[in-house]
């Protein structure tokens, strides 16, 4: 790892020079440390690109990044910005053998006054939207009427929006949208570490119905936003768990997950379809809503079958008995069994029953259905039940 003091050795002449080059042009602007240890800047390209670099004990730079599309591990941004570092490090130690300097940034927050604090955040939020809405959201906890939902939707949307390029989304601008987003997850995991739950949803609905929209329209052979949207999914879990979460915000995510599950793009693009389920599931059970539950299993279950979806078909109809079960609805869930006895998982649950009974007959006239269904279908199945290596014996 190198550092600020020997970088210029260790990077190779290219880069360095073009690095350097901007450097000397003043194209880098905004430089400024954000967190201990952190530094952020603009640097001026064909586009403003933005880069951050961390800087541990010693100027040992440890990390850095940049949202240029350039594909190689350091790029003349980065380069660029770390002559600015250099720089604004050596004046820094300058000034600090002579008498002790207040940095000029510290000493005018504490010399304007509130009035001049608040022209100073009108004029700026005029120019600047971005920093309007961070605002608004900071201090959201002090006026009901800012919907954070909408505000975090809009964040979001630009962000997608940046790494686009008429409306597709390659390889490399994938995993940067996602290195990006997962930014709004982090934050959402604050928010539920304060308990403060209303706004973890307030940014994992608009993050889910997002970043899905994104992933149709992407390469993400590399999986990021895939993972991004698991890890999405995750925040609803952690509030179905929560005690702490209202009801009413339970609520909430009950029918807007029943609403999204309604799209079929959650079940075409992965798992995430069937992930949302369990969560949806969950808080059913939670909160009591068993009729909506079960009117939504039966709209998917009545739509059409096709070669392609049989196996969307016979996950809603062992679910749908295992919910029944679930909420002592027994005679019903036997009714649904002996109907879906086509069904493997539905059939070797009553197999594994019937053996726990020592009914042997029984079970074995279930396997030996099960073959029949099998060979009809041309589909090869196992003689065993993966619980117990006894069905073999049957015969």
């Amino acid at each position: 790892m190198f550092t600020l003091k020997n970088f210029e050795a260790q990077i190779g002449s290219a880069i360095l020079q073009r690095g350097k080059k901007y450097y000397d042009q003043g194209k880098v602007i905004n430089l400024e440390e954000t967190d201990d240890n952190v530094w952020e800047a603009d640097v001026q390209g064909s586009e403003i690109y933005s880069v951050e670099i961390s800087i541990n004990t010693g100027n040992k730079v440890s990390k850095y990044e940049c949202d240029c599309p350039y594909s190689d591990d350091l790029c003349k941004h980065v380069v660029a910005v770390m002559f600015a570092l250099k720089d604004e490090k050596a004046e820094t130690d300058t000034k600090k053998k002579g008498a002790p300097v207040k940095a000029a940034f510290e000493t005018l927050l504490q010399k304007i006054t509130v009035k001049e604090y608040q022209d100073f955040i009108r004029k700026y939020a005029r120019g600047n939207k971005g920093f309007k809405t961070e605002f608004e959201l900071y201090f959201s906890e002090k006026d009901d009427s800012i919907d954070v939902e909408k505000k975090y939707a809009g964040l979001i949307l630009k962000v997608i929006s940046k790494h686009s390029d008429k409306g597709f989304i390659n390889y490399y601008a994938s995993s940067k949208l996602a290195n990006d987003l997962y930014g709004f997850c982090a934050k959402a995991n604050e928010f539920i570490k304060q308990n403060n739950f209303n706004d973890a949803i307030a940014i994992a609905k608009p993050m889910l119905k997002a970043s899905m929209e994104a992933i149709t329209e992407s390469d993400d052979s590399n999986g990021n936003l895939g993972g991004l949207i698991d890890d999405v999914i995750g925040l609803f879990a952690v509030v179905a768990d929560s005690p702490e979460a209202a009801r009413a915000l339970k609520e909430q995510v009950f029918f807007f997950l029943k609403d999204e599950l309604d799209n079929k793009i959650y079940f075409d693009y992965g798992d995430f379809g069937y992930e949302m389920l369990d969560v949806f599931k969950k808080l059913a059970l939670q909160l009591g809503n068993t009729e909506e539950f079960l009117s939504f299993m039966d709209a998917e279950l009545s739509k059409p079958p096709n070669k392609y979806s049989e196996y969307h078909h016979n996950f809603f109809q062992t679910q749908k008995i295992a919910f029944l079960q679930s909420t002592g609805r027994i005679n019903e869930a036997e009714k649904l069994v002996v109907q879906s006895l086509e069904i493997a998982e539905v059939r070797q649950g009553e197999v594994d029953k019937a053996i726990d009974k020592k009914d042997y007959r029984l079970a074995k006239q279930l396997i030996n259905d099960g073959i029949a269904i099998a060979q009809k279908s041309n589909i090869r199945v196992p003689l065993t039940n993966g619980k117990k290596n006894c069905c073999v014996l049957l015969f």
